[in-house]
C-alpha cells in the first residue's frame, strides 16, 4: 500500500484537513438535490490504485444552530449504535471507540466491521463564528481480507485528520 502523501487536503470553509495516501485518485460528488439543500452536503473520496474496494469518503454538511457541539448529536455510545444499526440486526461489530482531540475540537473515532468491510470513522462537528456548524465524517474502508495489508496507511490518514480554526 502507498504511504500517506506529502500534500494534504483541506477545506478552510468547513474547517478540516487530512492527508490522503499517495497515489490515490480523488473524486468529489454531490448528494442528489444538493443544490437545493441548504445544508450544502459534499462528498470527497479517494480510492486506492490497487483496488476500488479500499477507499475513503469524507462527508460534510451544515447543521442547525442547536447542534453546535459534538455532544448535541449524542454520546459516543449513541453514535456507535447508529453506525452499527440501532436494531442490532446488522452483521456488525465495534472493535474500538474513543473520543479524541482533533486540533480545534473533539471527535469520536470508531474502528468497526459491517459485513465483510472493516472501517475506521472520524465523526465530529466544526463550528465557526460566521461560517455555521458542519458535521464532518471521514470513513476509510477495506474488505476484511485486505485490512491487514492496508491498516497502517488507513490509520495514518485518521491520525492526520484535524479540525482547523476558521
Amino acid at each position: 500500500p502507498a504511504a500517506p502523501a506529502a500534500a494534504g487536503f483541506s477545506d478552510p470553509e468547513r474547517g478540516f484537513s487530512f492527508t490522503p495516501p499517495a497515489g490515490w485518485s480523488k473524486g468529489t460528488a454531490k448528494f442528489p438535490g444538493a443544490d437545493k439543500n441548504p445544508a450544502r452536503p459534499e462528498i470527497i473520496s479517494y480510492v486506492s490504485p490497487d483496488t476500488p474496494d479500499v477507499n475513503l469518503a469524507l462527508v460534510s454538511y451544515s447543521l442547525q444552530p442547536d447542534y453546535t457541539k459534538l455532544g448535541s448529536l449524542g454520546t459516543i455510545d449513541d453514535v456507535a449504535r447508529t453506525i452499527l444499526g440501532v436494531s442490532g440486526n446488522l452483521d456488525a461489530e465495534m472493535f474500538a471507540q474513543k473520543e479524541k482531540g482533533l486540533g480545534n475540537g473533539p471527535g469520536y473515532i470508531f474502528d468497526y466491521r459491517i459485513k465483510d468491510k472493516h472501517l475506521l470513522t472520524v465523526f465530529t462537528t466544526q463550528s465557526g463564528e460566521f461560517a455555521g456548524t458542519w458535521l464532518v465524517t471521514l470513513t476509510l474502508q477495506a474488505p476484511v481480507g485486505l485490512w491487514d495489508k492496508n491498516k497502517e496507511v488507513l490509520e495514518q490518514v485518521i491520525k492526520s485528520f484535524s479540525l482547523v480554526k476558521r
